[in-house]
Order: structure tokens, then sequence, then C-alpha cells
């Protein structure tokens, strides 16, 4: 009586059961297949151990690719001079940037308020709006760095200590006319 056969779900190749690991299932893998699959789809690390390893393996792998000239993200095109990154690359992480950015300031103006809420002013054109510390202290707020917050940094600050008092919504004049008053 001759070994029982399976067939690989990727090459559809029917081989013994010896081609195969031993974990009975209903899509099985052969040992090769598999073993190609995990080089393009490394496991998801589980113990301290294995997140060490697999960080290494990623810091290495980009190492690499940047050694080789090329990008050290998608580790398929040449990287741009003077860069470790190729253009796509840069470009698919520049529009993820501005949308998270756009995200951050959208959540602090709909907290704070969309229009200027100085006296008479009422200006609602977005790209003219600030967000100002009440009392005049903005200057003295700082990253523990030392590093003034303002822009992004500021609006992440905000949501992550989820939007504390003392701030407003200003248009940019108003808020640099703070200063002379």
């Amino acid at each position: 009586m001759g070994e029982a056969l399976k067939t690989c779900a990727i090459c559809r190749q029917t081989k013994p059961r010896s081609f195969f690991n031993g974990v009975a299932r209903k899509v099985s893998y052969c040992k090769s297949c598999l073993s190609v699959w995990r080089k393009k789809h490394p496991r998801k690390p589980k113990t301290a151990e294995q997140k060490r390893n697999f960080c290494n393996y990623v810091l290495r792998k980009r190492r690499d690719s940047i050694a080789l000239g090329m990008c050290g993200d998608c580790h398929k095109n040449p990287s741009v001079f003077g860069l470790t990154y190729c253009q796509t690359c840069r470009e698919i992480e520049s529009a993820e940037k501005k949308r998270k950015a756009k995200s951050l300031r959208d959540a602090v103006l709909n907290h704070y308020g969309r229009k200027c809420s100085c006296i008479g002013c009422g200006e609602a054109r977005e790209e003219f709006l600030t967000i100002d510390h009440i009392g005049g202290w903005g200057k003295s707020h700082r990253t523990p760095a030392g590093y003034k917050l303002n822009g992004v940094p500021l609006y992440r600050w905000l949501v992550r200590n989820k939007f504390p008092t003392g701030f407003r919504t200003l248009c940019f004049n108003c808020n640099c006319s703070q200063a002379h008053t």
C-alpha cells in the first residue's frame, strides 16, 4: 500500500504526505511552497526574544538594501541620490504625513471651534485659523526636549491630553495682535 497523497494549494501539485507539514488542515501547502511563502510573509513575533529577532531581521534587511543602493522601505526601487528611500515611497510617506496632520488639525478645530473667537472678527477660513494659548503662556509651552510646541506637535499634544482648557481658536491676525495688547 502506497503513501497517501495530498494536493498543494499553491503549486497545485499532488505529492506524498511526507512533503507536507504534520499539521492536518483543510488547506495544505507543501514544504517548499510554505518556505517561500514564509520568507515573503514573516510571522508576527510573540515573545520579547522573537520581537527582538524580528526587529533585527527588519533592520538587517533595511541596512542591506540601503548598502546596495535600494530603497530601505520597499527594497525594490533604487533610492533617490543621497536618501534611503525611492521616490515612490517618499511620496507615499509624504501623503500619509499630510493626511495625519489634517486629521489632527480637524479634530482640534472641531473641539475648539472653526471660527475666530475674537469679538468682531469671525474669520472662518481654515487656512487663517490658529490655536491660541489663553493668557499668553504659549512662549513657555515647550516639549520635554525644550522645543516650542506649535503646529502639528501642538495638535498632537492637545489630542493626547484630551483637549485641555486654556486654548481657543483665533485667526492669525488676532493671534499676532494679542502679543501687543
